[in-house]
């Protein structure tokens, strides 16, 4: 399979591609002179004279493929200024065409309207070469599609950016990418599509629901997002272990285009514009020195931060409290590779089970406890308002009240 994308994928001769203009060129100048004949009611007789005119159309066509250069592109590529070069090289055509009319006249004898035939021709060796560009756009990008597993993305932003940055992860086969669906935030956008691909709502709600139902696996930022809003998207593309990036600036763009290796991973710390405080300091590394240390949430976004931020004081043993079977499982592996003179320690469970919360807090009797385990998409949390106040105000209370009872024993 791969020997067969790396050839779908290679660029074609020049030299084929002027050989099959002019096959197209041909057929556009015969069909005309056809169209003609049996518009007029009046069949070709002189069929030197005819095969003559074909012969002589490849001096006008050669002549505007050479001054446009129309073979010398990469059809799959091809943009509404290469639809301009071929009108234009079909203006020179036709334009070569007149300049020969009065020195081959008498090889039109047989046709009934030769200035007709030009014009007809003008109009299907626009429509041929136009045609064949955008079918070999389509096939390349179907094939490409059929060839390959690509992962979802969304793209935050149906704006010119946006269609930039489409174009950038289609056309470039290794990025392992394909546009599902655009995001913005303009009601008047919202369920049209740009470019055959639909356009969605940018509420957080939404986005959320959208990346689950279809296994989008990046979202990428091609608009001026405004920071509240980013600071909303990136925990909760964190939380559903979501590729979050965004496109450069438009000054480290080439020819108006960007290269997809370009985007840039949004990470809770780039929305700070300024450098991150570094807390290792003289006072934390005496008080959790030798310490046995809880994290409640340390699967989530802010939680699994802070156990790596831990991990580098020279602690007893770190409790990662959470209830998410995958994200411990994954910040677990993470850091047993990167720390492993840590005692790790991993529990399953729900700050909402009082008792279980209980017999965690006796067992282990941590000095500190680190509680992340909270709701945090105030947006989507809006609509839940029961489910918050039994994480966030029962939680935090059944994780004190037990604190202070395993406090009582030691």
């Amino acid at each position: 399979m791969p020997g067969i994308l790396k050839s779908f994928t290679k660029i074609t001769s020049r030299w084929i591609i002027f050989f099959l203009e002019q096959m197209l060129a041909f057929s556009a100048f015969l069909s005309s002179l056809l169209i003609i004949s049996s518009v007029t009611h009046r069949d070709i007789t002189d069929m030197r004279s005819f095969f003559l005119l074909l012969a002589i159309n490849v001096v006008p066509t050669t002549t505007g493929m050479m001054i446009f250069q129309t073979h010398a592109g990469i059809i799959r590529y091809s943009e509404m200024k290469d639809i301009y070069t071929v009108l234009k090289f079909a203006f020179i055509q036709l334009g070569v065409w007149l300049l020969l009319y009065p020195f081959t006249s008498n090889l039109f004898a047989n046709i009934q309207a030769p200035l007709m035939t030009l014009m007809i021709n003008f109009a299907l060796v626009s429509l041929f070469l136009i045609a064949f560009r955008l079918l070999v756009k389509e096939v390349y990008a179907r094939g490409l599609k059929g060839w390959s597993q690509k992962e979802r993305v969304l793209i935050y932003g149906a704006g010119n950016i946006g269609i930039a940055t489409k174009n950038a992860v289609e056309l470039d086969s290794r990025s392992g990418k394909k546009l599902f669906a655009f995001i913005d935030d303009d009601p008047t956008k919202i369920g049209k599509s740009l470019c055959g691909t639909p356009i969605v709502s940018g509420n957080l709600v939404n986005i959320a629901n959208y990346i689950k139902k279809h296994a989008i696996k990046e979202v990428i930022i091609a608009t001026n997002l405004p920071l509240e809003k980013k600071a909303g998207l990136t925990p909760l593309c964190a939380e559903l272990n979501i590729k979050l990036s965004s496109v450069p600036p438009l000054h480290q763009w080439t020819n108006g285009g960007f290269s997809v290796k370009q985007l840039k991973e949004v990470t809770i710390e780039s929305l700070l514009e300024r450098d991150v405080i570094q807390v290792l300091n003289e006072k934390s590394v005496k008080e959790f020195e030798d310490a046995v240390i809880l994290v409640t949430g340390a699967a989530g976004s802010i939680g699994s931060e802070i156990c790596r931020q831990l991990c580098k004081y020279d602690l007893k043993r770190l409790i990662l409290l959470g209830q998410s079977e995958t994200g411990l499982h994954d910040i677990m592996h993470e850091l047993h590779d990167k720390y492993d003179s840590v005692d790790f320690c991993m529990e399953l469970a729900n700050i909402r089970d009082e008792q279980r919360i209980s017999n965690i807090m006796q067992y282990y009797k941590p000095q500190y406890v680190f509680h992340a385990a909270a709701y945090k998409h105030v947006p989507i949390l809006e609509y839940f308002p029961t489910e918050v106040v039994l994480t966030n105000v029962k939680g935090t209370r059944n994780l004190a009240d037990a604190a202070l009872a395993a406090h009582e024993f030691w």
